[in-house]
């Protein structure tokens, strides 16, 4: 499982995350935290998978968006402020059969 991520749509400034594999005793599924995500921004993802068997093989890529808490509504939630941690969320992907046999971007 491999996780792009950015606080922009164009990927300009993006991250990459290397997770586990998906694999049958997981119900091919995979899940990543992704840490130290900025509050109150959309962070839009990419995820990928890659043929073990073939390393330069992926699957096509699942894309997605989802906004993190503002920081106004972690602190109430959590009902104090002094020294808030890092935002913290995950992708969960279930791996679909690779049919693309190019390099990730």
């Amino acid at each position: 499982m491999i996780v792009d991520y950015s606080t922009k749509a164009s990927f300009t400034d993006v991250r990459r995350v290397i997770g586990p594999a998906a694999m049958e005793d997981s119900d091919f599924t995979a899940r990543i935290d992704l840490l130290d995500l900025p509050p109150g921004q959309r962070i839009s993802y990419r995820v990928l998978f890659q043929d073990l068997s073939d390393l330069r093989t992926y699957g096509v890529p699942a894309e997605g968006s989802f906004q993190t808490p503002s920081l106004a509504a972690v602190c109430s939630s959590t009902k104090r402020c002094d020294a808030p941690g890092p935002m913290c969320s995950f992708i969960s992907a279930t791996r679909s059969t690779p049919t693309s046999r190019s390099s990730p971007r």
